[in-house]
């Protein structure tokens, strides 16, 4: 079954009543019926109250007995690892009793008489609350391991220590202007000091307790994406609980998929994030958790206990249906030994959040481009993964083809890790820009980019020229580039009569009827390998604009660079993903249905699902890398109608459930009787 864990908030007002009424036992054997194997409990909240007897902390004011305590042992007791939450970075009670630990903006401190208030982990704060916490629970509780939030800690602080500390290692004012040249340091200066931090706390834990599970919110994530400590050995994935649900699932397992440690993704079982206790429709849950299963990270759905410290009947409801689907892929699904075997590879990196020189470092929430590449790839039916650049020399040599989106600056050696994986066979797509990469130039590529833009939209020209179809408009500044060896594969569509800047009205014009001497599309044989350049800034636009007519437009680009993928889902509207495992004589596709979620409103985009998903008739292709032919093909565990040409597997269904498992057993690998007769 896969990996489900437990997650439960407890964020309470001095006013309710804890542990009034507990049902902790009833609890723990409810989970472990449901094959939880991890629960996590809060030992401290954002409003600083403690839930467990503590000595260092602030006790809540009307809890009974020993909340976290009853818990630890009673899950504990059913065979479950228990993990202790400890808001780190919040502490509303500690911020009232030590006001110069409170986090001060520009402006000063943020204050409440009640409630939460940001504190700075680098004032005594740490060493005299949080640490002494730590260590009451690892050495006096029946726990595995460690869940600290948040890391808003990382963010800007003017308080009298950081701004001693700052001065002192580089003798200036904290910035406080936009426009202040400093930003760079202080962002370096705020990154290396945190990431010592967070080493020190892991390292403190590993010296009281054997083999601990530490992590902490967000590092490692899309929005942290570096290599961490070792002492820090899982990674969370935390996405909004604003927009799909699903589709952040997938994204950020696409990512920590390709990192150096475990990972798991985190969301709500509520319709409104932790913000209400109304729930979010099961049949969400579920797409939620397999899009994340499907690429072999662990679930752990946010919940939280009623104050008596017992279930509520929503989680029961949530923990029996997603275990439910767990023993149906235990059935039917990829062996625990088969591996995620995807033909694209995205990068990102810590320049894409940090900025080019560190100033946006722990400032930055939105993925942009690289959630458009996500997007676009999934709606173009593509095989793919997105890793980190720290860990791309682990990850590259299974790619077939790596794709770098619209990224402006490259960690330090990656190019010359690109430059060897084409020389050797690979192909690489590099969009809309040329990263910088400290003395890589390069020139490698056959091409040079123009220094200004030539067009603010441009049109693409289509695949086939007979089709009767559109040209497609891409928005965003487009460079044009100059061939220096590399062959030219296509030309940009100019706007009709446009130069840059120049619109029709408000909105976009039409195309010219004949392509520019732009070029547009450049491709580059390097060694044994290709490198491709395409000048449009197609991953900016769709995650700003979600223009459908791209999908078909980019099926087309990666047919022509890779024709003949492991794995492919063509779907006209988009939202079915697939993703691909193998191990040596089976290959399995998950394909998932995005579809059918309603953001409202506009302006938070709240995502619901009431009805049933839509149907998307769609096409799959699956290919083995050996070329045999299939023995047997099964959908969702039952004999399934196929075609296959050309060495491909070709089902046509109609995707009109969460999701469907296809496997394909190759020849040779079953016996007579099981193949599929036809």
């Amino acid at each position: 079954m896969p990996d489900l864990r437990w997650f439960f908030d407890f964020h309470s007002h001095k006013t309710i009543r804890i542990n009034h009424d507990p049902d902790v036992v009833g609890m723990a054997n409810t989970m472990r019926e449901c094959g939880i194997a991890e629960v996590t409990s809060f030992a401290k909240d954002h409003t600083g109250f403690a839930y467990y007897r503590t000595k260092h902390g602030t006790p809540h004011p009307r809890m009974r007995g020993d909340a976290f305590g009853d818990v630890s042992r009673a899950c504990k007791e059913a065979g479950m690892r228990v993990l202790a939450y400890l808001s780190f970075g919040i502490d509303g009670e500690a911020a009232r009793k030590h006001p110069e630990w409170a986090r001060a903006l520009a402006e000063g401190p943020e204050w409440t008489d009640d409630w939460y208030i940001s504190v700075c982990p680098f004032t005594p704060y740490l060493d005299d609350l949080m640490l002494p916490m730590v260590e009451e629970l690892a050495t006096g509780y029946p726990i595995d391991g460690f869940f600290f939030d948040t890391m808003g800690a990382m963010r800007p602080c003017y308080c009298p220590w950081c701004e001693k500390e700052f001065r002192d290692k580089h003798g200036l004012a904290i910035p406080r202007h936009k426009d202040d040249p400093n930003w760079g340091g202080y962002g370096q200066f705020r990154h290396d000091r945190s990431l010592a931090m967070i080493q020190r706390v892991g390292d403190f834990i590993a010296a009281r307790m054997k083999n601990p599970i530490v992590y902490f919110n967000q590092l490692g994530s899309l929005r942290f994406p570096e290599r961490l400590p070792k002492s820090l050995n899982r990674l969370i994935l935390d996405f909004t609980i604003f927009q799909s649900q699903s589709l952040q699932a997938s994204l950020y397992g696409a990512f920590a998929s390709m990192a150096d440690r475990p990972a798991e993704f985190h969301f709500t079982i509520f319709n409104q994030g932790w913000g209400d206790w109304s729930p979010r429709p099961v049949e969400a849950l579920e797409k939620t958790a397999v899009a994340g299963w499907a690429r072999k990270n662990g679930s752990c759905p946010g919940d939280r206990l009623r104050p008596e410290n017992r279930l509520d009947p929503i989680s029961v409801r949530a923990m029996r249906h997603l275990s439910a689907v767990g023993e149906k892929l235990s059935q039917i699904g990829p062996d625990d030994d088969a591996e995620l075997a995807h033909d694209i590879l995205a990068l990102h990196g810590a320049p894409v959040m940090y900025g080019e020189d560190m100033s946006a470092f722990a400032l930055t929430k939105d993925v942009g481009t690289t959630e458009g590449c996500h997007r676009l790839l999934l709606d173009a039916g593509a095989n793919f993964s997105i890793t980190p650049e720290y860990n791309l020399t682990s990850r590259i040599a299974s790619a077939r083809l790596v794709i770098t989106p619209e990224m402006k600056r490259f960690e330090p050696g990656t190019g010359a890790i690109l430059k060897s994986y084409v020389e050797n066979g690979g192909i690489l797509l590099m969009t809309a820009s040329i990263p910088k990469d400290g003395a890589e130039t390069f020139d490698w590529l056959g091409i040079e980019r123009e220094e200004t833009p030539w067009q603010d939209h441009i049109y693409l020209p289509q695949w086939n020229p007979s089709e009767d179809k559109s040209p497609v408009l891409v928005r965003g500044d487009f460079f044009s580039v100059i061939p220096k060896g590399a062959d030219v594969v296509l030309n940009a569509i100019r706007p009709y009569d446009c130069s840059y800047g120049v619109r029709f009205g408000w909105g976009i014009g039409p195309a010219e009827t004949h392509p520019s001497d732009k070029l547009l599309l450049t491709r580059m044989k390097v060694g044994k390998g290709q490198a491709w350049y395409f000048a449009a800034p197609i991953f900016s636009c769709y995650n700003q604009q979600a223009n459908w007519t791209q999908i078909d437009w980019f099926r087309g680009l990666l047919a022509a660079i890779l024709p003949h993928p492991r794995g492919r889902a063509i779907s006209k509207a988009g939202n079915v993903e697939i993703i691909v495992q193998t191990k040596q004589d089976a290959t399995w596709a998950y394909l998932i249905n995005h579809g059918g979620e309603q953001l409202v409103p506009a302006q938070r985009a709240w995502s619901r699902m009431f009805t049933p998903v839509p149907p998307f008739p769609t096409t799959v292709e699956i290919r083995d890398d050996r070329g045999r032919s299939a023995a047997r093909v099964l959908l969702d565990g039952e004999p399934a109608e196929y075609s296959e040409q050309n060495g491909c597997v070709q089902l046509e269904i109609a995707m009109d459930s969460i999701w469907k498992l296809v496997r394909v057993d190759w020849e040779n690998s079953l016996p007579r009787s099981l193949r599929n007769e036809r």
